[in-house]
């Protein structure tokens, strides 16, 4: 399989494929950041993980509504959706949140 076509509340809105996804005019015309638009792009993002096997398959359009949701929920760290850009290739990887950092103590610890 090279793409997956991607379904949305009944209506086809994405091609996925292993390097990038194409969105349905309907979607691409909404402006940058409208929730429907995020959504679609981070399903776009589980179809392309699926394709490349970062993530097991088979692809369902539910899967991906699921981890969609997951990354939207407010207070949840993630990256911003590459809609809009033309290359629409980041992956699940660089949308992953950033290492804890470790802090240094300054001196012993105060009881």
């Amino acid at each position: 399989m090279d793409t997956i076509t991607l379904s949305y509340h009944g209506q086809t809105v994405a091609l996925a494929g292993r390097g990038r996804f194409w969105l349905a005019a309907h979607i691409e015309a909404l402006p940058t950041g409208h929730p429907d638009k995020q959504h679609v792009c981070f399903m776009a993002l589980y179809a392309r993980d699926v394709l490349t096997g970062q993530l097991p398959g088979p692809y369902s359009d539910d899967d991906a509504d699921r981890f969609a949701r997951r990354a939207l929920k407010p207070g949840a760290d993630r990256c911003t959706p590459p809609c809009g850009r033309a290359a629409g290739s980041r992956s699940r990887a660089e949308c992953a949140p950033a290492a804890p950092t470790i802090r240094r103590r300054r001196g012993p610890r105060q009881a």
